[in-house]
């Protein structure tokens, strides 16, 4: 009902200017197809371009949100800044731009995709790699351990060790159960 009574109509036209003048710059078809063929940094503006149109419209705050208590415009604000940083992957967009650029929009399947698209990209897993001290850091503390922050008579040598090895290679991994077996034992 929330969307029978706000249709998008015309709140897309940024967004469909931005695509048509992209594919008329790249001399592409204004297909869904074109986004494809884009290059990264036109993969970025036209998707902001998108994010950014849907975001001004007034229903966008009346639709809640599914992965917190807030409206789906703040779950688009940090899809939004998602798509800024290095690692997105726009496949996970692909679908809510390709039913943006046909051209018999459906309301509703556009709202069910910017739903999937903040879903799989602001709860799918964030990083391949372990944290680093740095993700961990409490601000006004330092950033990181060093050996002369080991003082008192209870701090027992493997803990220097370990500090001091942390220190020099960053983030380690210890007690991995047969690492010693494996490349030092019976070797000289």
């Amino acid at each position: 009902e929330i969307l029978e009574n706000n249709p998008i109509k015309k709140g897309l036209y940024a967004f469909d200017t931005s695509f048509n003048s992209i594919c008329e710059d790249r001399t592409i078809s204004c297909t869904p197809d074109a986004f494809g063929q884009l290059a990264q940094e036109g993969k970025t503006n036209l998707t902001l371009d998108l994010l950014f149109a849907l975001r001004n419209l007034p229903v966008i705050r009346l639709l809640r949100s599914k992965t917190n208590h807030g409206t789906l415009r703040s779950d688009l604000l940090k899809l939004i800044s998602a798509v800024t940083s290095d690692n997105f992957h726009f496949d996970r967009i692909k679908p809510l731009l390709t039913a943006a650029l046909t051209d018999n929009r459906d309301d509703a399947l556009i709202w069910d995709q910017v739903y999937n698209a903040v879903t799989e990209s602001l709860t799918s897993p964030k990083q391949l790699t372990p944290p680093t001290a740095f993700e961990r850091a409490v601000f006004n503390t330092p950033l990181r351990s060093s050996s002369a922050s080991q003082r008192g008579i209870k701090q027992t040598h493997n803990k220097v060790n370990q500090r001091i090895l942390e220190e020099l290679t960053g983030r380690v991994y210890y007690d991995i159960r047969g690492f010693y077996e494996r490349y030092f034992e019976g070797k000289s």
